[in-house]
């Protein structure tokens, strides 16, 4: 008799914030050159560790989020539309962690009870600008059922110096030790 363990298949979107925030300089040598591998390594590794698990994902910027693919099982299509998504003439504007949502709770709609439900937001910029109360959004989110996580590239929440003995000034060898924390913070992704 075989058991049936729920949750062993993710279903599991990932955003990432393609706002002008991503040719910021406070990595080397911006943080979009910094997560593009990052992101291509998290897709082959995703699956190699959960080869009956699905992935899409989903990119925000200019103010909208769109699926740039579908729920699949398919690496090298998520790395091919992971390459296209960071092409120059494909970021900028400002993020919106709202609509990110909306569209990762419209792609895990259908998806069967016995799978687990995540979405992961990789987040560059400071601010989100969304067209409605984002507490709905997360409020959906909960009663839905869906596992959240984000990782941010920015010092704002990076897991580095703590904020208040410096007063999120970050200068010298703080500010340094913040910028390798944040792309640690990402890898531990």
């Amino acid at each position: 008799q075989s058991r049936v363990a729920k949750g062993m298949i993710r279903y599991c979107y990932v955003m990432i914030d393609l706002s002008d925030a991503i040719h910021v300089e406070d990595m080397r040598p911006n943080r979009s050159a910094v997560l593009l591998p990052l992101m291509i390594k998290f897709v082959r590794e995703f699956f190699n560790q959960n080869p009956l698990s699905q992935l899409g994902l989903i990119a925000c910027k200019d103010g909208k989020a769109e699926r740039i693919t579908e729920l699949s099982g398919s690496p090298e299509t998520h790395v091919k539309a992971i390459k296209k998504a960071f092409a120059s003439d494909g970021v900028g504007g400002s993020f919106s962690l709202q609509n990110g949502l909306e569209q990762a709770m419209e792609g895990l709609r259908d998806v069967p009870p016995c799978g687990a439900r995540e979405i992961i937001a990789i987040i560059s910029s400071l601010s989100t600008c969304d067209p409605g109360n984002i507490n709905d959004s997360v409020r959906k989110v909960k009663k839905m059922k869906a596992r959240t996580n984000h990782s941010s590239t920015h010092s704002g929440h990076c897991m580095g110096p703590d904020h208040r003995a410096t007063k999120g000034d970050f200068s010298g060898e703080e500010a340094e030790n913040g910028r390798r924390s944040r792309e640690t913070h990402v890898r531990m992704l």
